[in-house]
């Protein structure tokens, strides 16, 4: 069959059920976005690249379905390096298409050249160029089946503007695809249930693998069965149902100290699709928590992830992990094996998570939940938003320390359901990933919470929402400062403030001539009324919260923010 290189893309795509695409209009993919609707491939434009980014990881993460991004060649590109990172790190299958410059200007620095695949190859599975029409098929379709691939991740290419129109054969009944099963042997399953029964102490620690996969209820059908405790990484709370009574939280930042003094008397880790990355073990609460002791059993799809833990690991396992789990419950039913209940544990368990639900309700994470001023403390406002949330919304979150508390205070039910930017950790993320999940999951509520820094930085990701009728809520936190960084010049620079203090204009009325209900809670008085009435909106709602100016939650990066020794700019 004839067909051009553009036709030949737009239909490997479709091919590969890729139906929705984000990004912003530019002439260097003219041709792509033609064809996308003839195509049946939905797109929504954004207002910067990367927020399109954004909005494809987020919803590709709530669908499980690959998605697409378009670029402009030259800065189209670069905005969109922080998207893909973060997509790279979050596993999100996106696929990156730009222009780029014309076969017969390449290298000579003609307009918006760049070189493309170097900028891109950090930040994706697979950065490529098509060099000549001949190759388009081979090149679009290896880059498709990478970012599907577990582990899967993002991928670039870059098509030289001219190439679009150009016409080549194209083989369409061909579907190339690869199925990763890493199905464990039978003595691997026994030796893992061995190992399991063995313990006396065992902990799961549950990561984001366990979410891609979809094994989140055989993760409590495990856990039930062999009487383990669950906790979870580090922006992975939605991992299981919270309500089951063998949850015990995250580990991390502003976690739940019960999970953090359960994991450090454990005497088994079993982790599961997790990097145990060291930011998930940093000290918090005035402890630390790493448990260098147990023994680790890892199962993870990356044989790379695996590897990188080395002290403590009794064995790894390079699976799937709902494949991985499927294997041990047939194993355990068909054999009749008999599950060592470790009642004691699981008492001493639940005691320690009903302990810090307590202290949480008396006392809070820093031992003073109010403020002394007018305003609630970001706390405070969590408390109040665990009340009227429903526990089966998706909830997106940027970073800081408005966000921070979500991994204390909220509580989710299914799986995915909680979308944040980490373990990248950029600014700029929950209210393009509240767009692309409410357009993954239209019924379900979604809830962007950030501060006001963040939400000046996303302002043009409110007229995105409203251009596409997304209705999703917005809750925006103000104390008028980079609060995390604010809080580190506090303790460790004796309080001498650099542009972590920032002035806003109406945030409110910015929000409202854009299209949105908006409002503002300026007392604790008017704090329950006002998140009640946003989340029950039916309309596109953002809710400001005037918090504590004065109050934050303990800082994450104690391991290497220090008071300073000096020898030259001594302060007296």
């Amino acid at each position: 069959m004839k067909v051009n290189v553009g036709e030949l893309i737009v239909d490997s795509l479709r091919k590969y059920s890729v139906d929705h695409s984000f990004g912003i209009v530019a002439s260097s993919i003219a041709e792509i976005l033609d064809l996308l609707p003839l195509a049946g491939i939905k797109y929504y434009g954004a207002r910067h690249e990367q927020w399109a980014g954004h909005m494809a990881d987020s919803y590709t993460r709530i669908s499980g379905k690959t998605s697409l991004v378009l670029a402009q060649s030259g800065a189209g590109v670069t905005n969109l390096v922080t998207a893909a990172a973060t997509a790279l790190r979050a596993f999100s299958p996106i696929i990156i298409i730009s222009g780029g410059a014309q076969s017969e200007e390449k290298g000579k620095g003609t307009y918006q050249e760049l070189d493309h695949v170097r900028i891109m190859s950090p930040v994706t599975k697979f950065s490529s160029s098509i060099p000549n029409p001949s190759r388009a098929q081979e090149i679009i379709r290896k880059a498709i089946v990478i970012a599907r691939t577990p582990p899967k991740g993002p991928v670039y290419i870059e098509v030289p503007r001219d190439l679009f129109y150009e016409i080549v054969d194209y083989d369409a009944e061909r579907v190339e695809d690869v199925q990763a099963t890493f199905s464990p042997k039978e003595e691997i399953t026994t030796k893992f249930i061995e190992l399991v029964n063995n313990s006396i102490k065992p902990i799961v620690l549950a990561g984001g693998g366990v979410i891609w996969s979809g094994a989140s209820k055989l993760l409590e059908e495990f856990s039930s069965t062999f009487k383990v405790p669950v906790v979870s990484t580090y922006s992975h709370n939605d991992v299981m149902d919270n309500s089951n009574y063998l949850w015990l939280g995250s580990i991390g930042r502003a976690g739940s100290k019960a999970a953090m003094k359960v994991y450090s008397m454990s005497d088994l880790i079993i982790a599961l699709g997790t990097r145990m990355d060291s930011f998930t073990f940093l000290p918090y609460y005035g402890f630390k928590y790493d448990n260098s002791n147990a023994k680790v059993i890892q199962v993870d799809i990356d044989p790379q992830i695996i590897m990188n833990k080395s002290k403590g690991l009794e064995m790894g396992v390079v699976s799937d992990i709902k494949e991985f789990l499927g294997g041990v419950m047939k194993y355990v039913k068909e054999k009749g094996v008999k599950i060592n209940e470790r009642e004691q544990w699981i008492r001493d368990c639940i005691k320690l998570r009903e302990e810090w639900r307590r202290e949480l309700e008396s006392q809070g994470i820093t031992g003073k939940i109010g403020g002394n001023g007018l305003y609630p403390t970001i706390e405070e406002v969590y408390r109040e938003l665990r009340k009227h949330l429903s526990k089966e919304a998706i909830v997106t979150l940027d970073v800081g320390a408005s966000p921070s508390l979500a991994y204390t205070y909220l509580e989710f039910t299914s799986s995915p359901s909680l979308l944040t930017p980490n373990p990248v950790g950029g600014l700029g993320f929950s209210i393009p990933a509240a767009i692309g999940a409410k357009i993954a999951s239209p019924k379900r509520d979604v809830l962007a919470i950030l501060g006001d820094g963040a939400f000046t930085m996303e302002l043009p990701s409110l007229i995105t929402s409203i251009e596409y009728n997304t209705n999703i809520k917005v809750l925006v936190m103000d104390n008028s400062a980079w609060g995390s960084e604010k809080n580190y010049q506090k303790i460790y620079y004796d309080s001498r403030y650099v542009g972590s203090d920032i002035k806003n204009p109406d945030l409110a009325k910015i929000a409202e001539d854009i299209g949105f209900k908006a409002s503002v809670v300026e007392s604790k008085g008017q704090m329950s009324s006002y998140i009640e009435e946003m989340l029950k909106s039916r309309e596109s709602h953002v809710l400001i919260v005037k918090v504590d100016p004065n109050w934050f939650p303990p800082p994450a990066r104690i391991d290497v923010v220090k008071k300073p020794k000096r020898g030259l700019f001594n302060l007296t």
